[in-house]
């Protein structure tokens, strides 16, 4: 296909959070059909650089970093500027520009732009997030969120949705829409990396992620299940959690100093670790354990710790929250839990734990579905960019 495609947002390439593995996974397909694939994401190690004028390479792909917006004055013009994306379609004779979670303001004015230069504008859409901050930063986040969700991204053309919650909303309001999940591109090595056996007389759950303050992952519950699991039976539970520090988890649930004595005999929290280190951690492991509350965050999005668990070969345990059920299959790719009170959550943790379950047979299926690898939605993006 003889189209340059610009995919801007805030993601941290190469592979430094979750929106940017979803998107070098997008754009490795896009290189593939495409003439040519630009990058321009977001760089916390960036010092007062605002634009590279030099692009990097992952993958053959070529990217940009912009400087991460840091205070509110800074916040305020990432959320309104475009110079540096009209520079980068002009510079790169740009056909089709992909807005990945882009901020409504400025997503408005691309709008605009695109319109005037001839140039498609599309959008990528993974979460609907509540307006969280200062009273001043909610308003202008909540208007923000607004104009983007129910103004500006209904005129694009064309819309790539997360979720089926993303895609029932719009699916009456925008002609050019498909869904899709966050994908992994398995011929990467990383997906085969050896681990050492579990010799350990225990069963090896393990969280990796960014709960934040339990709007999203409540893993305040899970540990207080386990808990109690614990106390009232013979099993050896290791709980291996990723993405957040003892002291980071305290403050975000409001934990008690006295309530770490006995968490700490069973909970080894490891902070923020290299991406390589967490899928090692996560095939070591016999489960991949989250559940999610239903609200509008956890209902518009699709949780990335899913998907790179079952592409590592290990099953989940998990809740029946967003689209997870599409792929999921009882037994298989792992088993719901009940998090309807705390009550039911330790009995469906107990069930689970306690009975005789061939988890290698288990990891093996999820190894071998790939039911997220890149090459089975390629006829999706080809049809969505003709369509545009």
């Amino acid at each position: 296909m003889n189209k340059k495609v610009l995919y801007i947002g805030g993601f941290e390439l190469p592979d430094k959070n979750a929106a940017a593995q979803r998107v070098i996974a997008n754009a490795k397909i896009l290189h593939e059909i495409c003439e040519e694939v630009v990058l321009a994401g977001v760089g916390k190690d960036q010092g007062q650089v605002e634009f590279l004028s030099e692009p990097q390479s992952f993958d053959g792909i070529l990217y940009y970093n912009v400087k991460y917006p840091k205070g509110y004055k800074a916040w305020l013009h990432y959320i309104t500027t475009i110079e540096y994306i009209i520079k980068l379609i002009d510079k790169h004779a740009i056909t089709h520009v992909i807005a990945y979670n882009y901020p409504g303001f400025a997503l408005y004015r691309l709008h605009n732009i695109c319109k005037k230069k001839g140039v498609k504008l599309l959008s990528d859409c993974t979460e609907w997030y509540e307006a969280t901050g200062s009273p001043i930063r909610r308003i202008i986040k909540k208007i923000d969120v607004s104009l983007r969700m129910n103004t500006v991204q209904p005129k694009l053309d064309g819309l790539m949705v997360i979720s089926d919650f993303l895609f029932d909303f719009y699916k009456d309001k925008v002609d050019n829409i498909i869904n899709v999940p966050p994908l992994v591109d398995l011929s990467m090595k990383k997906w085969d990396i050896e681990v050492v056996a579990n010799k350990e007389n225990a069963i090896n759950l393990i969280y990796a992620g960014s709960p934040g303050a339990g709007q999203k992952d409540r893993l305040d519950l899970i540990i207080e299940a386990l808990q109690r699991i614990l106390k009232d039976t013979n099993l050896k539970i290791i709980f291996t959690v990723i993405g957040i520090t003892k002291e980071q988890y305290k403050a975000n649930f409001n934990i008690k100093d006295d309530c770490f004595t006995a968490i700490d005999s069973f909970v080894n929290f490891k902070g923020r670790l290299t991406h390589l280190e967490v899928l090692s951690q996560v095939k070591a492991s016999d489960y991949q354990v989250f559940v999610r509350d239903e609200n509008l965050t956890t209902s518009a999005g699709f949780p990335t710790k899913y998907v790179e668990a079952i592409s590592c070969g290990t099953p989940v345990l998990t809740n029946s929250a967003g689209s997870i059920v599409n792929f999921y299959e009882q037994g298989k790719t792992g088993f719901l839990l009940d998090n309807s009170s705390l009550d039911n959550l330790v009995i469906s943790f107990k069930e689970i734990l306690t009975k005789e379950i061939d988890i290698q047979s288990m990891k093996a299926y999820c190894k071998n579905s790939k039911m997220f690898d890149i090459s089975n939605f390629k006829n999706q993006f080809i049809k969505f960019l003709e369509k545009a």
